[in-house]
């Protein structure tokens, strides 16, 4: 990390370690709502999707109810 010129220090001031990584990636990847949870599942080497639902599932939340907010209007009542 250190090559890499990334700090020690998160943006919220948590010490980072090598392990952060895995979380940005699955934060990142939840967070765009463009892959399905099972892959990131396959991706991170959970035992079940309920594992990677339970750590992650707000971020798909967030992700599902700006997908939502994108269809308002597409249907006419």
């Amino acid at each position: 990390m250190r090559k890499a010129g990334v700090p020690e220090a998160g943006e919220h001031g948590r010490r980072r370690n090598f392990h952060s990584f895995r979380h940005t990636f699955a934060r990142i990847t939840v967070e765009t709502g463009k892959v399905p949870l099972d892959w990131v599942t396959g991706q991170l080497g959970h035992s079940s999707i309920v594992l990677t639902k339970h750590t992650y599932g707000h971020w798909s939340r967030d992700a599902e109810r700006a997908q939502a907010r994108a269809l308002d209007g597409a249907f006419r009542v």
